[in-house]
C-alpha cells in the first residue's frame, strides 16, 4: 500500500476566528499559526492556521482567500470527519459536555468504524461541516 496514514486536512471556513474558537473552546483543540516555508511559489509573510488535536491537524483556509495549492473546488461546511473521543470520556459524557455548551448533539448510534463497532454521535461546526465522535465498542 502506498500510504500510510495522513498529516493534516484542510477545511475551508467562512471566518477563521470563529472557526478557532469554536474547536478550542468547545473541543479542546490547540491552536497553531505558522507561516509557510520560503518557496518561490508560496508567499513568506501570509500566516496560515491550524487546529492540532493528538498528531494531526486541521489547515484552515479562509473562503476566496485560499492558500496554494488548494482543491478544485473549496467549498464551505463540505468536510464529515468522524473524531475518536479521549480514553478518559464515554459517549455520553461527551454529549453532555457539548449539550452543556449549547451544542446540539444528533444520530446517537451503533455502526461498523474503520476497525470494529463503534458508537457515535453528530455535531455541526459553524460552517455546517459534519462532525462525529466515536468511541470503540
Amino acid at each position: 500500500m502506498l500510504v500510510k496514514d495522513f498529516d493534516h486536512i484542510v477545511f475551508t471556513v467562512n471566518n477563521i476566528q470563529e472557526s478557532i474558537d469554536f474547536y478550542t473552546t468547545n473541543l479542546g483543540f490547540k491552536h497553531l499559526e505558522f507561516k509557510a516555508d520560503i518557496d518561490k511559489d508560496v508567499d513568506p509573510l501570509r500566516v496560515r492556521n491550524a487546529l492540532v488535536f493528538g498528531n494531526k491537524k486541521i489547515n484552515l483556509h479562509q473562503r476566496h482567500k485560499e492558500m496554494d495549492p488548494f482543491a478544485q473546488t473549496p467549498t464551505v461546511g463540505s468536510q464529515d470527519l468522524c473524531f475518536i473521543l479521549s480514553d478518559d470520556l464515554t459517549v455520553d459524557q461527551a454529549i453532555n459536555q457539548l449539550t452543556y455548551k449549547g451544542i446540539e448533539t444528533f444520530g446517537h448510534s451503533n455502526k461498523p468504524g474503520s476497525m470494529g463497532l463503534i458508537e457515535s454521535f453528530y455535531i455541526r461546526d459553524p460552517d455546517g461541516n459534519l462532525l462525529e465522535f466515536a468511541k470503540y465498542l
